[in-house]
Protein backbone atom coordinates (compact mmCIF):
# COMPACT_ATOMS: atom_id res chain seq x y z
CA UNK A 1 0.00 0.00 0.00
CA UNK A 2 1.52 3.29 -1.04
CA UNK A 3 1.81 6.23 1.32
CA UNK A 4 -0.93 8.83 1.01
CA UNK A 5 -3.28 6.38 -0.71
CA UNK A 6 -6.98 7.13 -0.43
CA UNK A 7 -8.53 5.46 2.63
CA UNK A 8 -12.05 4.09 2.84
CA UNK A 9 -13.75 3.84 6.26
CA UNK A 10 -14.70 0.30 7.27
CA UNK A 11 -15.94 1.03 10.80
CA UNK A 12 -14.83 1.25 14.42
CA UNK A 13 -13.30 -1.49 16.58
CA UNK A 14 -15.92 -2.28 19.20
CA UNK A 15 -14.09 -4.98 21.14
CA UNK A 16 -12.64 -8.47 20.91
CA UNK A 17 -13.82 -12.09 20.88
CA UNK A 18 -12.35 -15.23 22.36
CA UNK A 19 -8.76 -15.93 23.32
CA UNK A 20 -7.07 -15.77 19.91
CA UNK A 21 -7.10 -11.96 19.59
CA UNK A 22 -10.00 -11.48 17.17
CA UNK A 23 -11.42 -7.96 17.03
CA UNK A 24 -15.00 -6.95 16.25
CA UNK A 25 -15.69 -3.98 14.00
CA UNK A 26 -19.04 -2.21 13.76
CA UNK A 27 -19.20 -1.39 10.05
CA UNK A 28 -19.82 2.23 9.07
CA UNK A 29 -22.21 1.62 6.16
CA UNK A 30 -24.00 -1.43 4.85
CA UNK A 31 -23.48 -5.07 5.67
CA UNK A 32 -20.43 -6.54 7.41
CA UNK A 33 -20.42 -9.30 4.75
CA UNK A 34 -19.12 -6.76 2.20
CA UNK A 35 -15.74 -6.57 3.99
CA UNK A 36 -15.11 -10.32 4.44
CA UNK A 37 -12.62 -10.39 1.53
CA UNK A 38 -10.43 -7.63 2.99
CA UNK A 39 -6.70 -8.50 2.91
CA UNK A 40 -5.37 -5.62 5.04
CA UNK A 41 -6.83 -3.13 7.46
CA UNK A 42 -5.49 0.21 8.68
CA UNK A 43 -6.17 0.92 12.36
CA UNK A 44 -6.05 4.53 13.46
CA UNK A 45 -6.43 5.33 17.16
CA UNK A 46 -6.24 8.80 18.73
CA UNK A 47 -2.75 9.60 19.95
CA UNK A 48 -1.14 6.71 18.05
CA UNK A 49 0.17 6.45 14.49
CA UNK A 50 -1.97 4.51 12.03
CA UNK A 51 -0.86 0.90 11.58
CA UNK A 52 -1.42 -1.54 8.72
CA UNK A 53 -2.35 -5.12 9.63
CA UNK A 54 -2.64 -8.23 7.47
CA UNK A 55 -6.01 -9.96 7.88
CA UNK A 56 -5.66 -13.69 8.62
CA UNK A 57 -9.38 -14.41 8.71
CA UNK A 58 -12.54 -12.36 8.39
CA UNK A 59 -16.18 -13.23 8.87
CA UNK A 60 -19.47 -11.44 9.34
CA UNK A 61 -21.28 -12.01 12.61
CA UNK A 62 -24.66 -10.27 12.89
CA UNK A 63 -23.93 -6.56 12.31
CA UNK A 64 -20.18 -6.91 12.91
CA UNK A 65 -17.06 -7.81 11.06
CA UNK A 66 -14.83 -10.18 13.04
CA UNK A 67 -11.15 -9.97 12.08
CA UNK A 68 -8.15 -12.01 13.16
CA UNK A 69 -5.09 -9.89 12.42
CA UNK A 70 -1.77 -11.59 11.79
CA UNK A 71 0.21 -9.57 14.37
CA UNK A 72 -2.41 -9.36 17.14
CA UNK A 73 -2.18 -12.29 19.58
CA UNK A 74 -4.41 -12.76 22.59
CA UNK A 75 -7.30 -10.87 24.11
CA UNK A 76 -5.24 -8.17 25.84
CA UNK A 77 -3.56 -7.10 22.56
CA UNK A 78 -6.97 -7.08 20.85
CA UNK A 79 -8.57 -5.11 23.70
CA UNK A 80 -6.03 -2.30 23.25
CA UNK A 81 -7.44 -1.70 19.75
CA UNK A 82 -10.94 -0.85 21.02
CA UNK A 83 -12.12 2.49 19.63
CA UNK A 84 -9.70 2.47 16.70
CA UNK A 85 -11.00 3.58 13.33
CA UNK A 86 -10.71 0.67 10.87
CA UNK A 87 -10.00 1.72 7.30
CA UNK A 88 -8.93 0.11 4.05
CA UNK A 89 -6.93 1.48 1.16
CA UNK A 90 -9.10 2.14 -1.89
CA UNK A 91 -7.23 -0.66 -3.68
CA UNK A 92 -7.92 -3.20 -0.90
CA UNK A 93 -11.55 -2.07 -0.67
CA UNK A 94 -12.04 -2.66 -4.41
CA UNK A 95 -10.48 -6.12 -4.05
CA UNK A 96 -12.82 -6.94 -1.16
CA UNK A 97 -15.79 -5.72 -3.23
CA UNK A 98 -15.17 -8.34 -5.95
CA UNK A 99 -17.09 -6.29 -8.50
CA UNK A 100 -20.00 -5.40 -6.20
CA UNK A 101 -21.10 -1.78 -5.80
CA UNK A 102 -20.81 -0.18 -2.39
CA UNK A 103 -21.26 3.58 -1.95
CA UNK A 104 -18.42 3.81 0.57
CA UNK A 105 -16.00 3.17 -2.32
CA UNK A 106 -16.94 6.60 -3.71
CA UNK A 107 -15.58 8.54 -0.71
CA UNK A 108 -12.79 10.86 -1.79
CA UNK A 109 -13.80 10.97 -5.46
CA UNK A 110 -14.68 14.22 -7.24
CA UNK A 111 -18.37 14.27 -8.21
CA UNK A 112 -19.14 15.41 -11.74
CA UNK A 113 -22.62 16.31 -12.90
CA UNK A 114 -24.00 16.06 -16.39
CA UNK A 115 -21.67 17.64 -18.93
CA UNK A 116 -18.64 17.23 -16.64
CA UNK A 117 -19.69 20.03 -14.27
CA UNK A 118 -17.68 19.71 -11.03
CA UNK A 119 -20.13 19.52 -8.13
CA UNK A 120 -17.62 18.82 -5.35
CA UNK A 121 -16.07 15.86 -3.57
CA UNK A 122 -17.79 12.85 -1.98
CA UNK A 123 -16.77 13.18 1.67
CA UNK A 124 -19.01 10.61 3.36
CA UNK A 125 -21.93 8.25 3.06
CA UNK A 126 -24.68 9.15 5.51
CA UNK A 127 -26.53 6.10 6.78
CA UNK A 128 -30.32 6.21 6.72
CA UNK A 129 -33.06 3.69 7.44
CA UNK A 130 -33.04 2.93 3.71
CA UNK A 131 -30.46 3.81 1.10
CA UNK A 132 -27.36 5.72 2.20
CA UNK A 133 -26.85 9.29 1.03
CA UNK A 134 -23.65 10.48 -0.65
CA UNK A 135 -22.46 13.70 0.99
CA UNK A 136 -20.94 15.90 -1.72
CA UNK A 137 -19.10 18.92 -0.33
CA UNK A 138 -18.27 21.86 -2.61
CA UNK A 139 -14.59 22.42 -3.15
CA UNK A 140 -12.61 25.31 -4.52
CA UNK A 141 -13.14 25.52 -8.27
CA UNK A 142 -16.39 23.53 -8.16
CA UNK A 143 -19.38 24.82 -10.05
CA UNK A 144 -21.76 23.78 -7.29
CA UNK A 145 -23.95 26.19 -5.36
CA UNK A 146 -21.71 26.43 -2.28
CA UNK A 147 -23.67 24.01 -0.10
CA UNK A 148 -23.44 20.26 0.43
CA UNK A 149 -25.48 17.97 -1.77
CA UNK A 150 -27.11 14.84 -0.34
CA UNK A 151 -27.67 12.32 -3.13
CA UNK A 152 -29.22 8.86 -2.70
CA UNK A 153 -26.51 6.28 -3.43
CA UNK A 154 -28.53 4.29 -5.96
CA UNK A 155 -27.61 3.25 -9.52
CA UNK A 156 -30.08 5.64 -11.17
CA UNK A 157 -28.24 8.62 -9.61
CA UNK A 158 -24.68 7.26 -9.52
CA UNK A 159 -23.09 6.71 -12.91
CA UNK A 160 -19.62 5.93 -14.17
CA UNK A 161 -16.68 5.72 -11.78
CA UNK A 162 -13.30 6.65 -13.26
CA UNK A 163 -10.87 5.50 -10.58
CA UNK A 164 -7.67 6.65 -12.37
CA UNK A 165 -9.15 10.14 -12.80
CA UNK A 166 -10.59 10.09 -9.27
CA UNK A 167 -14.11 10.95 -10.42
CA UNK A 168 -17.67 9.67 -10.26
CA UNK A 169 -20.39 10.95 -12.56
CA UNK A 170 -23.70 11.57 -10.82
CA UNK A 171 -27.16 12.29 -12.19
CA UNK A 172 -29.10 14.22 -9.53
CA UNK A 173 -32.87 14.24 -9.93
CA UNK A 174 -34.36 17.47 -11.34
CA UNK A 175 -34.45 20.25 -8.76
CA UNK A 176 -32.07 18.63 -6.26
CA UNK A 177 -29.16 20.96 -6.96
CA UNK A 178 -31.39 23.99 -6.43
CA UNK A 179 -32.56 22.89 -2.96
CA UNK A 180 -31.06 25.09 -0.27
CA UNK A 181 -29.77 27.59 -2.82
CA UNK A 182 -29.78 31.00 -1.09
CA UNK A 183 -30.60 32.69 -4.42
CA UNK A 184 -33.90 30.75 -4.52
CA UNK A 185 -35.01 31.53 -0.97
CA UNK A 186 -37.77 34.04 -0.34
CA UNK A 187 -36.87 37.21 1.49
Amino acid sequence: MRSGARRIPVGRVRGHRGTSGEITVIVAIGEAEFWVGLARVILDAPGRPATVHVVETARAYRDRLVLKLKDIEGPSAAARLRGSLAQASAEDAREAARGRFHPVLLIGLRALGDGGRVLGRVTAVMPTAGTGLLVIEPESGSQGRGHEILLPAVPEFVGAVDEPAGTVTVHPPPGLLELGDPEDSAE
